[in-house]
C-alpha cells in the first residue's frame, strides 16, 4: 500500500525524539505535513476525544519516545500458537486500516497513530528478554503486528526490514509478522530466514468489502502470499475473525477453494481459524468511540470478559471450517480459537 504523501495532515513530535533517525526518516516522507511539537505523546493521544470517527477518516501521525514496557506477555486474546514463551510488543499504536470488527477502537482513546521512534531500546530490551527467558529450550516468539499492523507501515519507516535483520543475528528468537498488507514487495531483496513468520489474516471478498476499510484485498494479499511463499519464508494462514453474514458456510467453503486453488497447501507452514472475540470491555469502549458501526452493536454473548458468539455457534462454526480446512492440511497444521 502506497501512502500519500499528504496522508498525514498533522505530525505530533516528542522534543526528546526530533533527532531520532527514526524521526529524520519519517520527515523526509511527509515533507507536507505541518510539524507540531509537543512534550509527552500521552498528553494528546490519552486524553479522552469526542469525535472519534472524525478523527478516525484524518488520523495524525504522533512520534514518540517509549521509556517502558518495552515487551508485554502474550494476552488470551492472541495466538501463540503454542510457545510457552510469548510476547508481544508496541512500536506502533493504531493502524492505518479501519477494520470495523478491530478491538483497537476500544483500546486506546484515539484513533492517531503513534510511532515509537527509540528502536533500538526494543532490540536491547528484547536481547535481555531472550537470554532470560523462563523455558530454555524453546526460542522466544514475538509477534510485532499486536496492536498495529507494521508491514502497512513498512513505506513510512522500515520497521519489518530492521526486525528482520535483527532476527537474523538471534537463532532463539521467533517472530511473527502478522498482516494484511501488499507491502511484501518491499523486502523482496531480503533473503528468507527460518525464525520469521508472516502471517496475512485472509476474509472473502464480501468480508473484506464491508469490514476491512482501507485494508489491501483478498485477492491482493495473495498475490503477496505466493512471492513470500516463492522467496522461501514461512508463511501462515489467519482465517480470522469468522464473521457470520447470511450464507457464511458457503461463502468460506468457496474462499477456501479459492484460496487454495492459487496457493499450494504444501507450501504453507500453518493455519488459525477464529472467530470474532473481543474484551467485554474493549467492545463497550469501541460501541462509544464507534456508534455507527453496526457489526460493533449486534447482540454479541459476554462469558469470562471476552464478546463473542455464544458458545454453541462458536463451536459450531470452528468444527464446521476446521473440517473443511482438514481436506488440505493436517491435524497439528490447524489452530482454532
Amino acid at each position: 500500500m502506497k501512502l500519500s504523501r499528504n496522508r498525514f495532515r498533522n505530525i505530533y513530535i516528542e522534543y526528546a525524539c526530533e533527532s531520532d533517525a527514526v524521526t529524520q526518516h519519517i520527515l523526509k516522507v511527509f515533507p507536507h505535513s505541518e510539524i507540531i511539537y509537543i512534550n509527552r505523546y500521552k498528553e494528546l493521544f490519552s486524553t479522552p476525544k469526542h469525535a472519534y470517527s472524525l478523527q478516525k477518516a484524518s488520523t495524525s501521525l504522533i512520534l514518540a519516545r517509549k521509556t517502558n514496557n518495552f515487551l508485554y506477555s502474550g494476552s488470551q486474546f492472541a495466538q501463540s500458537t503454542g510457545f510457552k514463551n510469548f510476547f508481544y510488543n508496541t512500536i506502533l499504536l493504531n493502524c492505518i486500516y479501519d477494520c470495523h470488527y478491530c478491538y483497537l477502537q476500544g483500546l486506546f482513546p484515539s484513533p492517531n497513530l503513534v510511532c515509537f521512534t527509540n528502536l533500538e531500546d526494543f532490540f536491547s530490551n528484547t536481547s535481555t528478554a531472550i537470554s532470560q527467558r523462563n523455558n530454555q529450550g524453546e526460542p522466544l516468539f514475538l509477534s510485532l503486528s499486536y496492536d498495529t499492523d507494521i508491514l502497512a507501515f513498512e513505506s513510512i519507516f522500515p520497521f519489518a526490514r530492521r526486525w528482520i535483520e535483527y532476527c537474523s543475528n538471534n537463532n532463539n528468537l521467533l517472530v511473527e509478522i502478522r498482516t494484511k498488507s501488499t507491502n511484501f514487495k518491499t523486502l523482496s531483496d531480503i533473503p528468507s530466514i527460518p525464525n520469521v513468520i508472516f502471517s496475512w489474516s485472509l476474509s472473502p471478498e464480501i468480508i473484506a468489502q464491508n469490514f476491512e476499510i482501507g485494508a489491501p484485498s483478498p485477492k491482493s494479499r495473495l498475490a503477496s502470499i505466493k512471492q513470500a511463499i516463492r522467496m522461501g519464508w514461512k508463511v501462515r494462514l489467519c482465517f480470522d475473525p469468522v464473521i457470520l453474514i447470511k450464507s457464511w458456510r458457503e461463502i468460506y467453503l468457496d474462499y477456501f477453494k479459492t484460496v487454495f486453488q492459487e496457493i499450494n497447501p504444501m507450501n504453507i507452514h500453518d493455519v488459525t481459524l477464529g472467530s470474532f472475540r473481543m474484551s467485554s470491555q474493549h467492545l463497550k469502549q469501541a460501541r462509544k468511540h464507534r456508534p455507527e458501526l453496526g457489526i460493533l452493536h449486534r447482540d454479541w454473548k459476554v462469558n469470562n470478559g471476552i464478546a463473542s458468539y455464544g458458545k454453541e455457534k462458536r463451536e459450531e462454526i470452528s468444527s464446521f471450517l476446521r473440517n473443511e480446512l482438514l481436506q488440505w492440511f493436517r491435524p497439528p497444521q490447524v489452530s482454532v480459537w
